[in-house]
């Protein structure tokens, strides 16, 4: 999915459960990983009526403009709010950065 100006940033994501749930559990893999990694927690949360959505995220040079990407991504997918679970120490520290410069609720 392209949802910047940018054509080169492209997300991949699996998307999984019912689409009626606006409030789904998002995914960010480690930097090393794919939204791939995630696939057994896809399918428990899916058996358990969860949407859940595994994100990869494209290259973002700065806090902002991820920020940005993800907010457009969000509303690209009309979602109302996310529950986000980043895994490793880079996403955790993204995550916490974004909601202390309120780039979004979580």
């Amino acid at each position: 999915i392209i949802v910047d100006d940018d054509d080169s940033k492209v997300w991949s994501l699996y998307d999984a459960g019912p689409k009626n749930i606006r409030c789904p559990i998002i995914f960010l893999p480690p930097v090393s990983g794919t939204a791939e990694v995630f696939f057994q927690q896809v399918l428990a949360l899916t058996g358990w009526g969860y949407r859940v959505i595994s994100l990869q995220y494209p290259v973002y040079w700065d806090l902002m403009e991820f920020c940005d990407g993800f907010r457009k991504l969000l509303d690209h997918l009309q979602l109302d709010k996310v529950q986000v679970c980043p895994f490793r120490s880079l996403n955790t520290h993204l995550c916490s950065l974004m909601y202390v410069n309120k780039c979004f609720c979580f």
